[in-house]
């Protein structure tokens, strides 16, 4: 028996999207339909949104997932939160597209470019300010934790050569997994019409 927590359309998925969201982001969005194992041991049927480009290994990351037997608590496009994160992470919500500031700054956070997060309870947001969600901990024994030598982000970053954000230094944002070329890469200006392709796979994209 699969138990189905989202089965939205593309258009179900990114209704009430910010307003100030470009078109060309918008456009390039895509419904990832995948298989996951959550905390009750049992197969759910969840959805991420993502930018098309990153699709594929976005795809990657959870058929690995299941074949490791990690654990994801829920995986729901973020339109189900109200376009809230702390409702998304206190839920323990996996999530991706989110046209939105990066957290504690100006700048257009890289979940508008298929950025997405894993668990935020067992991995979270941690700065010398605040923890996110409010009352996580990060316990590297916890089940369905990232961790530096996790297969999942040994793939992200050694095949990959994407980012995480437990290996940043300043703050850690254990549950962030972020496509490297597009953070090093110029992004297209806001007023561009049409969407732009910013990586290449040759991966087949299976997407709902």
């Amino acid at each position: 028996m699969i138990i189905i927590d989202s089965a939205l359309t593309l258009t179900e998925a990114l209704v009430g999207v910010s307003l100030d969201c470009p078109s060309y982001i918008l456009a390039a969005q895509r419904v990832i339909t995948v298989r996951y194992r959550s905390y009750d041991f049992l197969e759910h049927q969840g959805q991420i949104v993502t930018h098309e480009q990153y699709a594929a290994r976005v795809i990657v990351f959870f058929q690995k997932a299941w074949a490791e037997g990690f654990l994801i608590a829920k995986l729901k496009p973020i339109v189900l939160y109200g376009w809230s994160d702390e409702r998304s992470m206190a839920d323990n919500n996996s999530s991706g597209f989110h046209y939105r500031p990066i957290t504690n700054g100006t700048g257009i956070s890289l979940h508008a470019f298929g950025a997405f997060d894993i668990n935020p309870v067992q991995n979270p947001y941690i700065s010398p300010k605040e923890t996110l969600p409010t009352g996580a901990e990060y316990n590297i024994h916890a089940p369905g934790t990232l961790t530096t030598d996790h297969p999942l982000i040994q793939m992200v970053r050694e095949e990959w050569r994407d980012r995480w954000g437990g290996d940043w230094e300043s703050f850690k944002d254990y549950q962030h997994i972020e496509p490297a070329l597009v953070a090093a890469a110029p992004l297209p200006k806001a007023d561009d019409s049409k969407s732009r392709p910013f990586l290449s796979f040759s991966v087949m994209l299976h997407l709902a």
